[in-house]
C-alpha cells in the first residue's frame, strides 16, 4: 500500500496546490463522529513504515511513518495499536520503550483514487511531555497538548469544504523529555475519494452486530428447543414405564 499512499500524496498536491486555507478544529478527548471508522491492520508489520492499514473493510489504504528514524511495530490483527521495536525512546519506568513521533497519511481507495477524511480521532497512549500535531493543508498555527499517564484523545474536524489527508505528531518542547507507549486505535470519519470536483463519499461497511445476535439467537432457539424435545421424551420414556 506505500506505493498507493505515495501516488496518492503526490495526487492531491496537483489537485489543492494553491487552494483556499484549511479549516480544522482540535478538540481534547475523544469525540467520535456517527460513521467513525477503525483503521485496521490485518498483518503484523515492522519497520520505518507500516503500510498495510486500512480504514474499516474499505480497502483505502493508510500508511504509518516514524518521523525520527525509530522502527515501528504493529502486532495485533484488528485495530491498528503501533509501538516502538528500536531506536525507541526511554522516558524511564514503564515509559522506557517509547515512540516519539509518529505520521498518519491517506492512501488510495479500492479506485485507486486519493482519499481523504473529514475528521480523525488520535490517541497517544501513557505519554510524556507535549505532543505538537499538524495536518496537511492546515496553514494556520499548529496545535499542541500535554501528554500524561493513560489516555491522550485529541479530536481533529475539517469543516469548510477542506479534507484532512495528513497528520504528524512530533515533540512540540525540544529541550523537554516526550514520548508515548502506542499510537492506539486511531479512528477516522467522512472518508471520501478526492476528485477535481470535490471529495465523494466513500461507503464504510457497516457492523454485522445485528447479523451475528441474529444467528446467535437462532442458535440458542434450535438448541432450547432440542432441550424440550429431550425432556419430552424422558418423561415420556418414565410413563411409559
Amino acid at each position: 500500500m506505500l506505493a498507493r499512499t505515495l501516488a496518492a500524496a503526490t495526487l492531491v498536491a496537483a489537485l489543492y496546490a494553491g487552494g483556499a486555507q484549511a479549516n480544522i478544529t482540535f478538540t481534547l478527548g475523544n469525540h467520535p463522529q456517527p460513521d467513525e471508522a477503525n483503521i485496521l491492520v490485518e498483518t503484523a508489520e515492522t519497520g520505518t513504515s507500516l503500510d498495510h492499514g486500512e480504514v474499516d473493510h474499505t480497502g483505502s489504504a493508510v500508511t504509518f511513518d516514524s518521523l525520527t528514524g525509530q522502527t515501528l511495530t504493529q502486532q495485533a490483527q484488528g485495530q491498528a495499536d503501533i509501538f516502538c521495536a528500536s531506536n525507541c525512546t526511554n522516558n524511564g519506568g514503564n515509559q522506557s520503550s517509547q515512540l516519539n513521533s509518529i505520521e498518519m497519511t491517506a492512501g488510495l481507495s479500492a479506485n485507486n483514487l486519493p482519499t481523504a477524511w473529514r475528521d480523525a480521532i488520535l490517541n497517544l497512549d501513557f505519554g510524556t511531555g507535549t505532543a505538537l500535531i499538524s495536518v496537511i493543508d492546515n496553514f494556520g498555527a499548529p496545535f499542541s497538548y500535554v501528554l500524561g499517564p493513560g489516555q491522550n484523545f485529541l479530536t481533529m474536524e475539517a469543516s469548510g469544504g477542506e479534507f484532512i489527508t495528513d497528520i504528524k505528531v512530533t515533540n512540540d518542547i525540544l529541550a523537554d523529555p516526550f514520548g508515548f507507549n502506542s499510537f492506539k486505535q486511531p479512528r477516522v470519519s467522512g472518508l471520501c475519494e478526492l476528485g477535481v470536483t470535490g471529495c465523494q463519499p466513500v461507503t464504510v461497511p457497516a457492523p454485522a452486530i445485528g447479523h451475528g445476535l441474529f444467528a446467535a439467537m437462532c442458535i440458542g432457539t434450535v438448541l432450547l428447543s432440542q432441550r424440550v424435545r429431550l425432556f419430552r421424551r424422558r418423561d415420556d420414556d418414565s410413563a411409559a414405564a
